[in-house]
Formats: structure tokens, sequence, C-alpha cells
């Protein structure tokens, strides 16, 4: 298999483009839905996600889940301690696999 890449930056930042756009939602432990970011967008093939968690009632956040409508397209089990509004950041790097 060559060790060249064969697809361009264009298409690996239409790629990171499509994925940030795709994202409509975040279900953080399985109970809170977050639907409001404060940034989506994506650059050098890199979807960038960014979005607060504000809910008092989460004081540990152990699972992430990035969605389209009820549909999973990521998933993180995590332990993050919360003590107030809290901002995420979910950087997605596109590249070519080799």
């Amino acid at each position: 298999m060559p060790k060249i890449s064969s697809i361009t930056n264009d298409l690996l930042n239409d790629i990171a483009g499509f994925t940030a756009d795709d994202i409509d939602n975040v279900l953080i432990n399985d109970t809170l839905q977050v639907s409001s970011f404060t940034q989506k967008k994506s650059d050098q093939n890199m979807a960038t996600i960014e979005y607060d968690v504000t809910d008092d009632s989460i004081t540990e956040i152990k699972n992430i889940k990035l969605r389209k409508a009820n549909t999973v397209l990521s998933e993180a089990d995590v332990s993050i301690s919360v003590a107030e509004s809290t901002s995420f950041k979910h950087l997605i790097q596109i590249r070519e696999g080799m």
C-alpha cells in the first residue's frame, strides 16, 4: 500500500465541515441534552464543537455522546467533576488513513 496521500486537503476540509454541521446535539449522562452550541466550525481539517453545561443538578459527567438527532456519532466515557457551569470543546481531526 502506498504511503503517499491521495486525498486533498480540500476534501479533508469538506469532511470536517460536514462533521461539524452533522452534530446537532450532545447527550450528557444519557439524561441532559444540549442543543445550543457556543461554536461549531471547521478549519484546517479540524471540526470544532463547543458548548456549555449549565444544569446545576449535574455534579459529575460520566458519558458524553455527540449526536445527530437520536443517532450517536461519537461517544466517550469520562470522569469529570462539575461544580458550576462548565464549557466543553471537542476537536475532531480529519485525516487520511494509511
